[in-house]
């Protein structure tokens, strides 16, 4: 801590730090700031990643004797936690899904701590505790700060705003205190009219903290909400999300022709709704705007992925000779792997009912040399995964085949053409590149997904736990990332879409503002709330 800056800022995003520090003011991103504090009072755990987290639960389960319904008992989860479940001290109405959610909760914990790791949850309330439980000034000398500023932070509930009432208590103590900044918007008249978001947030606020917030005035309504300038804000009424997202793609579309750099211009949301952005991007891509989608694509969408995971199904437990003969036509496979036409003309016309390894094992005589060959691959990779009796096994064996195939090479290869004219890209050679660099991504996220299940599973002692090949693939796609953002660099001459959070006080020419009523925003929680199933 230092006389020169006593005061710190506390704001969503990283982009957002490096703006306000870019511009003179000290400030921290709040995943930053909260693991400064875990490592400063609990060095010996590390915040688990949402795939940790993840394979801690799945061992749980398996251990329980179950998998099923992973996706819904996670969120339920979440959600319980979001609304301030304490692990420690269950509190509420007992019932037997609040007492199971409870026991799995606390199982998953034991896990994580078991390989040095702890749920970003689990951290969330240790350091409301923690913070509850010290001096302010011992916390003024870990923070390096005598007064806390949270800026831009537009959901006041769960979790994390359990650290921020346990701050605001003790730093109110000092001579800094801590406050958190809210725009808000001067009416001139009282007159009926829908709330704005502004007051939404800041009633969340008042009611979480025991001090209001700091209301940091926008000017007068008339110029923010209905000014006819486009330096302005304009607000239109629409009736549905189509509606919404035309409105849209006309604003940017006018603000591009009028001179906007495409990268000053962004389009914020409450929610990342799936309803509302599909209408939006579709809008845009409609128009010609480049746009970076925040859901980022899915992974299990991706040809490649579901290539090498149906492949390994086929060999491991459900193998049918017409839909693996479909499997050998697939451009994700090694080009170089000869006897694949042959190998697939034999499948098309077999009509036996057996297992992977019994049916390439006994393939006819009279087939030639490199289906032949071919074929016993199969038959090793699929005894292989038949065979394997642990998690960490099977989990090697998986490896093997797609190496064996070349799946995590193909998308390498598939780029190539683009690059054999010096000419500039056609649509059609851009449309390549953006496949190409999609599917790419998915098969790297697969490969290291596997490695760190398989690290996961070792330093949590479950790797030589009896387990199928089909079960640890079963738990491979659930541990895979639901969507795969675009890197930063990759976003540049992008118009940005994302959360009214992570756009806040970034260098905006324009913003343009979905959903802005107080039904579309996230609603508050009171804090502490207990856990109601």
């Amino acid at each position: 801590m230092t006389a020169e800056d006593p005061e710190l800022v506390l704001v969503p995003t990283r982009d957002q730090a490096e703006w306000l520090t870019g511009s003179g003011v000290r400030s921290e991103p709040l995943r930053s700031f909260f693991s400064r504090l875990q490592a400063a009072w609990t060095p010996e755990l590390r915040e688990a990643t949402p795939e940790e987290t993840r394979m801690a639960l799945v061992a749980v389960l398996r251990e329980d004797g179950g998998f099923t319904g992973l996706r819904t008992l996670e969120a339920e989860m979440e959600h319980a936690l979001s609304l301030g479940a304490d692990l420690a001290l269950p509190h509420g109405a007992e019932t037997p899904r609040r007492r199971l959610l409870l026991r799995l909760l606390g199982a998953r914990e034991a896990k994580l701590r078991a390989a040095g790791l702890i749920s970003r949850a689990a951290q969330l309330q240790r350091l409301a505790r923690e913070v509850g439980a010290r001096p302010w000034a011992e916390l003024a000398q870990v923070i390096g700060a005598e007064s806390l500023v949270l800026r831009h932070v537009f959901s006041c509930g769960g979790a994390e705003a359990e650290v921020f009432v346990a701050l605001e208590r003790r730093f109110s103590q000092g001579p800094g205190g801590f406050r958190v900044e809210v725009p808000i918007a001067a009416y001139d008249t009282f007159e009926d009219r829908d709330r704005d978001v502004f007051e939404t947030v800041a009633d969340g606020w008042a009611r979480a903290l025991d001090v209001a917030p700091a209301l940091v005035d926008l000017g007068p309504a008339a110029e923010v909400f209905e000014a006819e300038r486009w330096s302005d804000v304009q607000r239109v009424r629409v009736e549905h999300a189509a509606d919404q997202a035309a409105v849209v793609a006309e604003l940017v579309s006018k603000l591009v022709a009028e001179g906007t750099p495409l990268d000053a211009i962004a389009v914020a949301l409450p929610t990342l709704r799936d309803e509302t952005l599909d209408e939006i991007v579709r809008a845009l891509v409609a128009v010609r705007i480049p746009t970076a989608d925040p859901r980022g694509s899915p992974v299990l969408e991706a040809r490649s992925v579901r290539l090498a995971l149906e492949l390994a199904s086929q060999l491991t437990h459900s193998f049918e000779a017409r839909a693996f003969a479909e499997l050998l036509d697939s451009p994700f496979l090694d080009a170089s792997m000869e006897g694949r036409r042959e190998l697939r003309k034999y499948l098309l016309t077999a009509s036996r009912l057996v297992d992977a390894p019994t049916f390439f094992g006994n393939l006819p005589a009279s087939m030639k040399p490199d289906a032949a060959a071919l074929g016993a691959l199969f038959a090793t990779h699929a005894a292989a995964l038949r065979n394997a009796e642990r998690r960490g096994d099977a989990l090697r064996a998986l490896a093997r085949l797609w190496d064996a195939v070349g799946v995590h090479r193909a998308s390498e290869r598939g780029a190539l053409p683009a690059f054999r004219s010096d000419g500039p890209f056609s649509v059609l050679g851009e449309a390549d590149l953006a496949a190409v660099h999609r599917e790419s991504r998915a098969l790297r996220c697969l490969a290291e997904t596997r490695l760190a299940f398989e690290s996961m599973a070792r330093a949590m002692g479950v790797a030589d736990a009896p387990a199928t090949a089909g079960e640890v693939l079963h738990e491979l796609a659930a541990l895979l990332p639901r969507t795969l953002r675009l890197p930063r660099g990759a976003q540049a001459g992008a118009l940005r879409i994302g959360t009214f959070a992570e756009l806040a006080g970034l260098p905006l020419d324009a913003l343009v503002a979905v959903d802005v009523s107080e039904a579309g925003f996230p609603p508050s929680s009171e804090l502490p709330s207990a856990l109601g199933l």
